[in-house]
């Protein structure tokens, strides 16, 4: 008996598992669109507080993705793309050649994402009691069957509605142009 697979969202796209097409095509339709081109009035007021440093200018082209100029994307997407680069990692061997990551920059990207994700939840505070729950799985190890105690997370949750945020960003990205970083 295999863990019980909960990572099925609402339209019945799967997140997490062994790497596969179907869960890659559904976090690259996740993360469309990540980065819009932010118009001139949106850098002068992103960059209005002067005790943080001034937004980077983007010196770069990627074909006809990205060209230079202020490029931002929610949070809650790059929180996402973190989580996304984590799931790869615990299959680096199969996503090595899609990834193209020098090995310097790797071990930086992977820790920037882990800080991320702390910020990220501890910014969202959910206070959604997770449960414990037996499961009973094939432990390859030791060669039989073992029970494990796993966080119950299909209660419900008083959330924001991340998939529409993420379409609207994606329709305002198709007015403005976006790079589609994975």
């Amino acid at each position: 008996m295999s863990i019980p697979n909960p990572t099925v969202d609402g339209q019945g796209r799967r997140f997490t598992g062994p790497p596969s097409k179907e869960i890659d095509a559904a976090w690259d339709n996740l993360l469309f669109g990540r980065y819009v081109r932010l118009s001139d009035s949106e850098v002068h007021w992103l960059n209005r507080d002067k005790t943080l440093p001034a937004l980077s200018y983007t010196n770069l082209t990627v074909s006809d993705k990205l060209s230079p100029g202020y490029h931002a994307g929610p949070d809650m997407l790059h929180s996402l793309h973190c989580l996304n680069t984590l799931r790869k990692h615990l299959d680096y061997e199969y996503y090595n050649d899609q990834m193209k990551i020098p090995k310097g920059y790797r071990r930086m990207h992977v820790e920037h994402c882990i800080d991320q994700l702390r910020q990220a939840v501890l910014c969202h505070g959910d206070l959604t009691p997770v449960t414990l729950k037996s499961v009973r799985f094939w432990d390859e190890d030791k060669g039989e069957e073992v029970w494990a105690l796993l966080g119950e997370t299909e209660r419900k949750h008083s959330c924001r509605n991340g998939a529409e945020l993420a379409e609207k960003w994606h329709e305002l990205g198709e007015k403005r142009g976006f790079f589609a970083a994975s």
